[in-house]
């Protein structure tokens, strides 16, 4: 098989999301422009070239390039580098854990034409997707009638590409070097999650700032690409980081044997418990929870330990920088960001751990165990359980795990921020964070659900991931849209996070209704998966 054909086969089913990526957030590009001309433009323009550029509106632009600055630069940002990460993880761990690695080499096929038609296969990717945003902001811009002034749309894709391509490398270097697919995309999430935080943490306080140049994140981040133009030396870093570490990863992947060996009878390659044997093992439940225990563990420790309790250390000490940062920025730039209330226990935490880490870290997880579903069917090893257990059986134990994971995570990360309110002696009640955590979970559970849904009507590793992207990043992106116009309108109930969010429970507790409204909803899809699971034949 030559090189090329590994290539076209690598970059064939990666198309389909790329191109979901691109009009999905060109689609809310529009819609964000269209709501920012509801904005009060004259505040904007009284505002110093300082404060514009934090905003993200470079000299001479429009206020609608705020748009820009969140959708593309932000959003478009973690969502290019989290499916740089899904691909480089997928590319050679992935094809090693569904066994299809070693009947590819077993073709005249050498471990390095795998590796350097893999490696162009994520940089097709990557570069694909930028190349896509860049026209579609270019489009955008000509439609609305959009005055661009100094925005430098062509560096921020550039930018954008070499930030997605080192998460890639990161996730594609670890599933190399060690064959594990889990441990590649958790590491890559964590750098992408991590880093994102961190570059915007850091700069806050002087006795940290220094820092934040050694998070990548922030040689993507800081300064804003679209004001300031591309920084060479930055780039190269990128570069330089992802050359190395793909470098890295594919040596380790010539010399090492693969983790795959040679398939076992199919009676061993059952669960212990699902083994013709007089003796009980664990259930199908515990089975499927100690396949996910290396993601929780990652993922929990992240959340009770750093964005959990060392946000109120840090809070204790960045207070007087949050406070001057609240009373310098109008009150509409900082409500774009979420930051409204950035100078309170409550507006630091919602800002930073619950607006968006933590909904990703629970949605990822359930999302992972309804992704294990799909794949397991795509891999033919459903077709060694159901003999010895029922469809419906195994379903529950897929819905059962699903909720335990999400609601354990839910309810780990609130702990985490009730220790780190007690450590950094600030005014949060429990009630509250209590409050917080319910509504955490339950978007958890109905992003999750979706998932759910998708792997047992498709039976579709991709359709399954890309049902919770789509309802997941793109209804963040539309409360992003609403921040940016006034008022409340009807079509943001179309979002989870409205459902989530809105009511601000860490600040003013509970609101059951909402939390209601996604419990329901997670029910309703999750009875709608049983009769379409049981009735559909399996993929051949």
């Amino acid at each position: 098989m030559s090189t090329l054909a590994l290539i076209q086969r690598g970059i064939r089913p990666r198309l389909l999301p790329v191109a979901t990526i691109v009009v999905s957030l060109l689609a809310l590009t529009c819609l964000g422009l269209w709501m920012s001309r509801s904005l009060d433009a004259a505040l904007y323009e009284s505002l110093p070239e300082a404060m514009l550029a934090v905003a993200g509106i470079p000299v001479g632009a429009g206020i609608e390039v705020m748009a820009y600055s969140q959708m593309i630069a932000f959003v478009g940002a973690l969502a290019a580098a989290g499916h740089a990460v899904a691909v480089g993880s997928d590319l050679i761990a992935g094809e090693e854990q569904d066994r299809t690695l070693p009947m590819l080499l077993a073709h005249p096929v050498s471990r390095i034409q795998v590796v350097g038609a893999r490696l162009v296969t994520l940089i097709a990717t990557v570069t694909l997707t930028a190349l896509g945003l860049w026209l579609g902001s270019r489009a955008a811009a000509w439609l609305f009638g959009v005055e661009l002034g100094q925005a430098h749309l062509g560096a921020l894709a550039v930018a954008l590409g070499a930030n997605a391509l080192f998460s890639g490398a990161v996730s594609f270097g670890v599933g190399a070097a060690t064959g594990n697919h889990g441990l590649a995309a958790g590491i890559g999430g964590a750098v992408v999650l991590l880093g994102w935080l961190l570059a915007g943490l850091l700069p806050m306080s002087s006795h940290t700032e220094h820092l934040a140049d050694l998070i990548p994140w922030s040689w993507y981040s800081r300064p804003q690409v679209i004001v300031g133009g591309l920084d060479g030396g930055r780039l190269a870093l990128l570069l330089g980081g992802a050359a190395l570490l793909v470098v890295l990863g594919g040596t380790r992947f010539l010399t090492r044997d693969l983790r795959s060996t040679a398939p076992a009878p199919w009676r061993d390659r059952l669960p212990r418990w699902l083994r013709p044997s007089h003796s009980r093992g664990p259930s199908l439940t515990g089975f499927l929870l100690s396949r996910r225990r290396t993601l929780f563990g990652i993922t929990a420790l992240v959340m009770v330990a750093l964005m959990g309790v060392l946000m109120g250390v840090m809070f204790e000490q960045m207070a007087p920088q949050l406070e001057s940062m609240v009373e310098t920025m109008p009150p509409q730039v900082l409500q774009v960001f979420g930051a409204t209330d950035m100078a309170t226990p409550a507006g630091f935490y919602w800002a930073e751990t619950l607006s968006l880490s933590a909904p990703a870290a629970v949605i990822t997880l359930g999302v992972a165990v309804a992704h294990g579903l799909a794949a397991d069917e795509r891999g033919r090893r459903l077709a060694m359980l159901l003999p010895a257990t029922s469809r419906m059986r195994l379903l529950g134990a897929t819905l059962s795990t699903q909720v335990v994971l999400v609601t354990a995570l839910a309810v780990l990360t609130g702990l985490g921020i009730w220790a780190g309110a007690r450590l950094g002696h600030l005014d949060l009640p429990v009630t509250h964070i209590a409050s917080a955590t319910l509504h955490l979970a339950a978007l958890g559970v109905f992003v999750s659900a979706t998932a759910f849904l998708a792997a047992a009507a498709s039976g579709r590793p991709a359709v399954t991931i890309w049902t919770a992207v789509v309802v997941g990043v793109g209804g963040h992106a539309l409360e992003v849209v609403r921040a940016m116009g006034p008022g409340d309108p009807l079509w943001a109930r179309l979002s989870p996070f409205h459902w989530y969010g809105s009511s601000r429970p860490l600040h003013d507790g509970v609101a059951w209704g909402h939390v209601a409204v996604l419990l329901i909803g997670a029910a309703l899809l999750w009875a709608l998966s049983f009769p379409l699971f049981q009735r559909r034949d399996l993929r051949k």
